[in-house]
């Protein structure tokens, strides 16, 4: 499926109702529909072996993004560079209409403050309770009273489910629980945008679920854009608006979940049908087996 040019992001007003969350720099309004990430021909590489070959596409806030593809293919690679994490060789990204590669970490700062990130693992501070894993962003970027940011953290509890956890530590907590205190804290200061990293890694089929349901929450009741890495295909076309596959350092397919479960292409029915034999290779080496064995 061709990649289509979506339009320029608009400019319009906010709405009522639409003020920032705490902390965060809103210098520029977005409303759904609104493009909030514009990536264009990001190439990046990795000593002689170029990962990404000039990955372009668009993010509208409110929208939920599957970045699918096999290991090895970019899409962890894509997640960083979005985040800032790293830089790319060539190409642009923005971020709430300004382009980031280029920018100092002072001047990411506030940028940073506008999205959340769910770590595959949790990432939460073992020597943390729950309730101070999600109040260290409120305590690190607002000048909130200490009242106040107890509130916002039982308030953000809540919306995972996890009101009475709050003076737990996370080793006292299961996987999907620690995911989803994960969760609270990506979204204490109210982001416009959060980036998933594989959310269903480990998880059961019914928490698996759970996670679903808040990501789908978020984006339809406050308007989050989602970007979610996954391999996990029954959660991805539960919760997607729109599906990218990555294959081979490229964007191979684009579209709606109907769009991509409709596609004859056999890389992508080989992918989204988890099935061993297909034209995806399970050997990604491009050096001949028996001259490195051999030498010669």
């Amino acid at each position: 499926m061709s990649e289509q040019q979506p339009p320029p992001a608009s400019t319009a007003s906010p709405s009522p109702g639409s003020e920032p969350g705490p902390g965060a720099d809103r210098d520029a309004a977005f409303q759904k529909g609104d493009v909030i990430i514009r990536v264009r021909n990001i190439k990046k590489s990795y000593g002689d072996r170029e990962i990404l070959h000039g990955i372009s596409f668009d993010v509208r806030k409110g929208e939920t993004v599957i970045i699918m593809g096999g290991s090895g293919h970019g899409k962890s690679t894509m997640l960083r560079l979005m985040i800032g994490a790293e830089l790319p060789d060539s190409g642009t990204i923005e971020l709430f209409g300004k382009e980031i590669t280029g920018l100092a970490e002072q001047e990411m700062y506030p940028l940073k403050k506008r999205f959340g990130v769910l770590f595959q693992h949790g990432a939460l501070f073992a020597s943390m309770t729950v309730g101070e894993n999600i109040a260290l962003p409120l305590r690190e970027h607002t000048d909130l009273d200490e009242k106040i940011i107890s509130i916002i953290v039982k308030l953000k509890l809540e919306l995972v489910g996890l009101r009475d956890f709050e003076d737990l530590v996370p080793s006292q907590l299961s996987g999907g629980m620690r995911k989803r205190v994960g969760l609270a804290r990506s979204i204490a200061l109210d982001p416009e945008i959060i980036f998933y990293d594989e959310p269903g890694a480990g998880l059961d089929p019914v928490m698996l679920a759970v996670i679903d349901e808040l990501i789908t929450g978020l984006s339809d009741k406050l308007g989050v854009a989602s970007i979610v890495v996954t391999h996990e295909m029954q959660s991805a076309f539960r919760i997607a608006d729109r599906m990218l596959l990555m294959h081979g350092g490229n964007i191979l397919a684009e579209g709606t979940p109907e769009e991509i479960r409709a596609s004859d292409d056999p890389v992508l029915q080989q992918f989204i049908n988890g099935k061993a034999e297909g034209p995806i290779p399970l050997r990604l080496s491009s050096r001949d087996f028996a001259e490195d064995l051999l030498g010669g």
